[in-house]
């Protein structure tokens, strides 16, 4: 997740934003954050406000996101062995479509609830 948004935008994600897509309550998120840091995974860095903290890769986590997202792939490789390049863009559009309609259903419950993440 980081490192997509790290690709996508040069940026690293906020804490509210992992939570978010996580589905993590902001109390949850926190702890897991706060554990990621004193394993030395992540770095709290400067936001575009005081108030805003982004959330980093140290060396030690980019190390290991470079390991495991090699891992990942070597998986992915084999789920996928075998299937067209349409059906992979087709099935890629459906996985990302419905990824969507959970998060405006998760946003939709929280507007009713009025809980914030």
């Amino acid at each position: 997740m980081m490192d997509r948004v790290k690709r996508r935008t040069q940026e690293w994600p906020n804490q509210a934003r992992i939570g978010h897509w996580l589905g993590m309550k902001p109390s949850a998120c926190s702890r897991f954050v706060d554990s990621m840091v004193k394993q030395g995974y992540v770095k709290r860095v400067a936001g575009e406000d005081r108030r805003s903290h982004c959330i980093a890769f140290t060396p030690k986590g980019e190390k290991l996101w470079v390991r495991v997202s090699k891992e990942i792939t070597v998986e992915l490789d084999k789920m996928l062995e075998g299937l067209s390049g349409e059906t992979i863009k087709t099935m890629t559009k459906a996985l990302n479509d419905i990824e969507e309609n959970i998060r405006s259903l998760q946003d939709g419950k929280q507007q009713k609830t009025g809980n914030t993440r």
